[in-house]
Protein backbone atom coordinates (compact mmCIF):
# COMPACT_ATOMS: atom_id res chain seq x y z
CA UNK A 1 0.00 0.00 0.00
CA UNK A 2 1.40 3.54 -1.13
CA UNK A 3 3.38 5.01 2.37
CA UNK A 4 0.68 8.15 1.86
CA UNK A 5 -2.52 6.59 1.61
CA UNK A 6 -3.46 4.49 4.71
CA UNK A 7 -6.31 2.79 5.16
CA UNK A 8 -8.04 1.46 8.81
CA UNK A 9 -6.38 -1.94 7.85
CA UNK A 10 -2.64 -0.13 7.87
CA UNK A 11 -3.67 0.25 12.26
CA UNK A 12 -2.68 -2.53 14.77
CA UNK A 13 -6.15 -4.63 15.60
CA UNK A 14 -6.41 -3.22 18.45
CA UNK A 15 -6.77 0.32 17.38
CA UNK A 16 -9.24 -1.08 14.49
CA UNK A 17 -11.38 -2.53 17.50
CA UNK A 18 -11.48 0.66 19.51
CA UNK A 19 -11.99 3.05 16.43
CA UNK A 20 -15.25 0.54 14.63
CA UNK A 21 -16.30 0.99 19.17
CA UNK A 22 -16.00 4.64 18.67
CA UNK A 23 -17.81 4.85 15.47
CA UNK A 24 -20.71 3.11 16.90
CA UNK A 25 -21.52 5.46 19.50
CA UNK A 26 -23.56 8.17 18.26
CA UNK A 27 -21.51 11.64 17.68
CA UNK A 28 -23.41 13.54 20.08
CA UNK A 29 -22.62 11.15 22.98
CA UNK A 30 -18.79 10.80 22.10
CA UNK A 31 -16.47 12.30 24.93
CA UNK A 32 -13.94 14.69 23.93
CA UNK A 33 -10.96 11.97 24.15
CA UNK A 34 -13.59 9.97 21.67
CA UNK A 35 -13.18 12.32 19.38
CA UNK A 36 -9.30 13.42 19.55
CA UNK A 37 -9.31 9.45 19.36
CA UNK A 38 -10.81 9.29 15.62
CA UNK A 39 -9.87 12.87 14.14
CA UNK A 40 -5.62 11.42 14.96
CA UNK A 41 -6.84 8.56 12.93
CA UNK A 42 -8.59 10.56 10.10
CA UNK A 43 -6.46 9.23 7.35
CA UNK A 44 -7.02 5.83 7.98
CA UNK A 45 -10.75 5.89 8.82
CA UNK A 46 -11.64 8.29 5.57
CA UNK A 47 -9.85 6.60 3.26
CA UNK A 48 -10.94 3.46 1.01
CA UNK A 49 -8.98 0.93 -1.44
CA UNK A 50 -12.09 0.59 -3.94
CA UNK A 51 -10.24 -1.73 -6.48
CA UNK A 52 -6.50 -3.17 -7.05
CA UNK A 53 -4.77 -3.93 -10.49
CA UNK A 54 -4.58 -8.06 -10.24
CA UNK A 55 -2.07 -7.94 -12.55
CA UNK A 56 0.46 -5.89 -10.91
CA UNK A 57 -1.12 -4.92 -7.22
CA UNK A 58 -1.28 -1.13 -7.89
CA UNK A 59 -4.61 0.91 -6.55
CA UNK A 60 -7.20 1.16 -9.38
CA UNK A 61 -9.46 2.96 -7.79
CA UNK A 62 -9.81 4.46 -4.13
CA UNK A 63 -11.62 7.53 -2.27
CA UNK A 64 -11.03 9.59 0.57
CA UNK A 65 -10.57 13.31 1.78
CA UNK A 66 -7.12 13.96 0.65
CA UNK A 67 -6.01 13.64 -2.59
CA UNK A 68 -3.20 11.26 -3.02
CA UNK A 69 -0.32 13.42 -2.81
CA UNK A 70 1.79 13.90 -5.95
CA UNK A 71 4.93 12.07 -6.56
CA UNK A 72 4.01 9.28 -4.29
CA UNK A 73 4.26 5.55 -6.02
CA UNK A 74 1.88 3.03 -5.93
CA UNK A 75 -1.27 3.85 -7.69
CA UNK A 76 -1.88 2.77 -11.32
CA UNK A 77 -1.81 4.78 -14.55
CA UNK A 78 -5.57 6.24 -14.86
CA UNK A 79 -6.10 5.38 -10.85
CA UNK A 80 -9.81 7.17 -9.97
CA UNK A 81 -9.44 8.95 -6.95
CA UNK A 82 -13.34 9.68 -5.18
CA UNK A 83 -12.77 12.95 -3.26
CA UNK A 84 -15.52 12.06 -0.94
CA UNK A 85 -15.98 16.14 0.78
CA UNK A 86 -16.30 17.95 -2.72
CA UNK A 87 -17.31 21.21 -2.38
CA UNK A 88 -20.27 21.83 -4.30
CA UNK A 89 -19.56 22.79 -8.14
CA UNK A 90 -16.80 20.27 -8.67
CA UNK A 91 -16.87 17.09 -9.71
CA UNK A 92 -14.63 15.54 -6.68
CA UNK A 93 -13.36 13.24 -9.62
CA UNK A 94 -9.64 12.47 -9.71
CA UNK A 95 -7.54 10.78 -11.86
CA UNK A 96 -3.72 10.01 -12.17
CA UNK A 97 -1.69 11.38 -14.90
CA UNK A 98 1.37 10.48 -13.38
CA UNK A 99 3.22 7.04 -13.24
CA UNK A 100 2.88 4.10 -10.76
CA UNK A 101 6.52 5.52 -9.37
CA UNK A 102 5.44 9.01 -9.27
CA UNK A 103 1.34 10.26 -9.22
CA UNK A 104 -0.06 12.97 -10.20
CA UNK A 105 -3.77 13.36 -9.63
CA UNK A 106 -5.68 16.13 -11.79
CA UNK A 107 -9.19 17.21 -10.75
CA UNK A 108 -11.61 15.52 -14.01
CA UNK A 109 -14.06 18.96 -14.29
CA UNK A 110 -17.37 19.45 -14.56
CA UNK A 111 -18.51 19.17 -18.72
Amino acid sequence: MPNNFLTINDLPTEVQVQVNAILAIPVAKRTAAQTAFLNARAPHIDNLVIRMDPTNAYIAECSGTSVPTSTKSGFAKACHFYKTDAVAGTSGFYVNVGTTSSCDFRLVTNA
